[in-house]
């Protein structure tokens, strides 16, 4: 269950982000980001523990206001970060397995909403209607009539005097020689066609991003940029709704976002992934191996490279200093 009172306040709380530093809503951005953390902290601790208790990647959702996130690149820094409990406050992007960025400029009120349990049945009636959806909205805009074309511009007529008469023109004679008299046929004018082939209507058109999903898409990116990394993660929330993002070296993938209190289990399954995934489900590369399951950064890491022949691996210890 969500919790009530994180729930209430997080509703009721806004913040905007202005141009000039010193003029921004740090006190509401502190609320609104700390009510959303101690929400996931709260799912966090009813999850059923895995065995032993022990996780190969004991991360949380920490807000980033008050910590540092130094990287190769760039000097910014998401809303959010998941990554290893430190001591200090200064994180490092390649520690962060997912990060998240938050939009809070309107107020609600909040309408608890009993959360049913997640089922494979459910799960499926959820993307027949997406697809179901995304038909309606195919059908739609294919409905839409086609935009009229400018009209070509007539030509100018010849002005004559008042009075003088004109005479039509006449058509001009076309002399054949009696050899190519054969060749003299007479053709029908062929109208241009396009040799560019139709629009296919499955193809969903292109859309471009607001300003806080370019603002996702910059953080996202840059996490894929740092340490040893095959794809990276991370999630959106613009008022009570969340979109999940993917972006690897072929390109960036968003979900349809939906309403973390709406729709709470959802949210749940999203939290409990994130809980429970390991560093090369976040990312990392699989060659990439960890002594144990609390290892908190690359220096406790070895490179394991795999042999053809026998099919056994070798094992490359990383050095503390090796750059990632």
């Amino acid at each position: 269950m969500l919790d009530k009172r994180n729930c209430k306040f997080y509703s009721s709380r806004t913040y905007h982000k202005l141009d000039t530093p010193h003029k921004q809503d740090f006190a509401g951005e502190r609320a609104c980001c700390h009510a959303f953390q101690d929400i996931v902290w709260d799912l966090v601790r009813q999850l059923q523990p895995t065995v032993n208790d022990t996780r190969s990647f004991p991360a949380k959702l920490t807000f980033l206001h008050d910590h540092v996130v130094q990287g190769d690149f760039a000097s910014y820094k998401p809303d959010f970060g998941y990554g290893a409990p430190i001591r200090t406050n200064k994180h490092r992007w390649e520690f962060l397995g997912a990060c998240g960025e938050m939009k809070k400029t309107r107020a609600s009120l909040y309408r608890a909403v009993r959360m049913r349990p997640i089922t494979m049945a459910r799960i499926k009636q959820l993307k027949k209607r997406q697809k179901i959806l995304n038909r309606i909205i195919v059908k739609r805009e294919a409905s839409e009539p086609p935009k009229p074309s400018k009209p070509s511009p007539k030509p100018h007529r010849m002005t004559t005097r008042a009075g003088a008469k004109r005479k039509a023109a006449a058509e001009p004679v076309v002399r054949v020689t009696k050899r190519r008299k054969a060749q003299a046929v007479k053709t029908k004018k062929v109208e241009k066609v396009s040799s560019s082939p139709p629009p296919d209507p499955r193809k969903r058109p292109l859309v471009e991003f607001t300003n806080s999903e370019l603002q996702m898409a910059k953080y996202i990116n840059e996490l894929l940029s740092h340490g040893i990394r095959s794809y990276a993660f991370g999630f959106l929330v613009q008022e009570t709704r969340m979109s999940l993002w993917y972006v690897d070296r072929m390109g960036m993938v968003t979900s349809e976002s939906f309403d973390i209190f709406s729709d709470p289990g959802l949210f749940l399954l999203v939290i409990a992934a994130l809980h429970f995934a390991n560093r090369h489900q976040l990312g990392v590369i699989p060659l990439v191996k960890y002594p144990d399951g609390t290892a908190q950064s690359h220096k406790e890491a070895a490179l394991e490279l795999p042999r053809a022949t026998s099919g056994h691996g070798t094992a490359i210890n990383i050095r503390k200093n090796t750059p990632c």
